[in-house]
């Protein structure tokens, strides 16, 4: 069991890694500022603390970031040392439980004919009609607890990048662009309707 969780603490490390092509504040979405988006961001716990941060448009793509490592998590979590008939069992009890949640918040399964999820503009139009209507931050909230019952302490914000150091001063601004790094991490700001928020690519 521990290799799945090593293996899923991995996976969630990635993915957050990958979306994070930029950050942002609490209550309303974005920041005033990028001080302001850069102490939050310093203060977050968890995957679903940077929905409101990111920009409305991006927000799609990081709920699919989030629902993809739901999908490995089964095969992940599985003990390596398990018979073919316990294997089965677990990979299929996990995965009812991970469509079952997916159509609690609503997720839509994209049509065939949708252009596939091999370009970042095939990724963001799946997204967006996967999650239309969905709210995401409760989706991602979910998603997070049942990760973490099936990873244990993997998913108990080990996936989360330290950011202590982090510094509004680090970024550098060109308009309504603001580009720096997260953790080592490459990061992109945006500036919308006088709004900081994060920038997501897949």
């Amino acid at each position: 069991m521990q290799r799945g969780k090593t293996h899923l603490f991995m996976c969630a490390f990635g993915v957050l890694a990958l979306l994070l092509s930029g950050p942002a504040n609490a209550g309303e979405s974005g920041a005033a500022t990028i001080e302001e988006l850069v102490e939050y961001c310093k203060e977050m716990t968890s995957l679903s603390d940077l929905v409101p941060m990111i920009h409305p448009d991006d927000q799609a793509t990081f709920g699919m970031g989030i629902s993809l490592m739901g999908a490995f998590a089964p095969m992940m979590a599985i003990p390596d040392d398990a018979t073919f008939e316990e294997q089965e069992a677990l990979g299929n009890k996990l995965g009812a439980e991970f469509e079952a949640l997916e159509a609690k918040h609503g997720l839509r399964e994209p049509p065939e004919d949708m252009p596939g999820a091999d370009s970042p503009e095939g990724m963001a139009m799946r997204a967006r009609y996967m999650f239309e209507g969905v709210d995401v931050a409760a989706f991602v909230a979910d998603m997070e607890e049942w990760l973490k019952e099936v990873a244990g302490d993997a998913m108990s914000g080990g996936g989360m990048p330290d950011l202590s150091e982090l510094s509004a001063d680090s970024f550098q601004v060109d308009g309504d662009v603001a580009t720096g790094e997260m953790d080592g991490k490459p990061v992109e700001l945006i500036r919308s309707d006088g709004r900081w928020y994060l920038k997501i690519d897949m």
